[in-house]
């Protein structure tokens, strides 16, 4: 495999530079397999790894969270202050296929469904049981940076540096 393609496999399973950026804003653990490198040009980014799972050797560095990484730091449910008892909201990732133009595009998606319907406004089919509308993105890494910025904004996430863990 030629060093080009090797980036190219890296680029694909990492978060954007953009969301890295806003990841490291709300102070998300930088720690992470694979790093942005500006190499002091700021407007030339690249994907660097040196082997293992570490913090960027650079304070100028960003870590290019992985998608295992990024769901490893995702909640599994949440819960909002309000409406209870329809407040508590566990984690769907979901791949979709779209054809545009005849090209098929997979998407990811996410979204936390209810775990409590109620039967007073008919059909449990038609409540309203998702917390927002669905995030989604190509790469499901941008798609899971995506969630966490979300839910850190709304206040649903809180940062704790514990052994490498985001509660």
């Amino acid at each position: 495999m030629l060093k080009n393609e090797v980036y190219q496999v890296w680029e694909s399973e990492c978060c954007s530079l953009e969301l890295a950026k806003k990841l490291l804003d709300i102070e998300i653990p930088q720690q992470s397999l694979f790093w942005w490198l500006s190499g002091g040009v700021p407007e030339r980014w690249y994907l660097h790894s040196d082997g293992c799972y570490s913090k960027p050797y650079h304070p100028e560095n960003i870590s290019a969270f992985t998608a295992s990484e990024l769901i490893g730091m995702t909640p599994q449910w949440i819960t909002t202050k309000e409406n209870e008892p329809f407040n508590n909201f566990n984690f769907i990732l979901d791949m979709r296929r779209i054809y545009i133009k005849d090209k098929l595009i997979r998407h990811y998606c996410i979204n936390y469904h209810c775990d409590t319907v109620t039967l007073e406004s008919g059909s449990p089919f038609f409540a309203h049981t998702f917390y927002k509308h669905v995030i989604s993105d190509k790469k499901l890494a941008d798609a899971l940076a995506k969630n966490l910025i979300e839910l850190f904004e709304k206040g649903l996430l809180t940062i704790e540096v514990k052994e490498n863990e985001v509660k």
